[in-house]
């Protein structure tokens, strides 16, 4: 028959055991804590009005907009944004790159790859037709800038070729009647200074792009 003395140190092994378990659990549930959640994430991300790019404009989230997964385990699958413009993918939505398009009715669509890996959608800015290009001219090697007013800009081809634009006396240009356009050349002249032509990106929104132009 087992003594009142060895039962109670076999009382306090089990409760000694029973702590560790407790300390050992909690501990795992800490480092999951720390760690992150498992399983799927849900990954979200913004559409602008592209409005908010323009002088004073106010970036404005685009409700409505529809998001389409293009490829990738969950092609296919469409998600429309929230009243703050803001979408939420499928979960397992697989590894990146995949890509997704932007639309809305009346709007030019945008299309972009991401990794979900980094648990973020990208950033869709959708503009509607016709668009504004806008900037500043400054003298070419100036430092603090100089402004130059009365530049003529013209633009050479794409979509919007012909098209052209007059420099106030501040030195602002800017073009209001634009549609979207992949890369394309601006010519920039004003008596005086040397003719200038730029290589521009891709146009598919309003934008402001400032530009130089030198003194001869």
């Amino acid at each position: 028959m087992m003594s009142a003395a060895a039962a109670g140190r076999n009382r306090h092994i089990q409760l000694f055991a029973l702590a560790v378990t407790l300390a050992v659990s909690e501990g795992c549930v800490n480092a999951s804590s720390i760690l992150g959640p498992t399983g799927p994430h849900e990954i979200e991300g913004p559409v602008l009005d592209d409005s908010g790019l323009l002088p004073g404009g106010r970036r404005a989230g685009l409700a409505g907009a529809r998001i389409e997964v293009l490829d990738g385990p969950k092609a296919g699958s469409v998600v429309l944004t929230d009243s703050a413009g803001t979408y939420r993918l499928p979960k397992d939505i697989g590894e990146g790159p995949i890509t997704l398009r932007a639309t809305k009715d009346g709007f030019d669509p945008h299309t972009e790859q991401f990794f979900p890996e980094y648990l973020a959608g990208p950033l869709f800015i959708l503009g509607q037709a016709p668009h504004t290009l806008w900037g500043d001219v400054v003298l070419a090697g100036s430092a603090p800038s100089v402004l130059v007013p009365d530049i003529r800009l013209e633009i050479l081809d794409g979509p919007n070729a012909g098209k052209v634009a007059l420099g106030d006396h501040t030195g602002r240009y800017r073009f209001d009647d634009l549609i979207a356009s992949p890369s394309y050349a601006l010519r920039l002249s004003r008596t005086g200074h040397r003719t200038r032509t730029y290589t521009m990106p891709e146009f598919r929104h309003n934008q402001q792009h400032n530009v130089q132009i030198e003194g001869e």
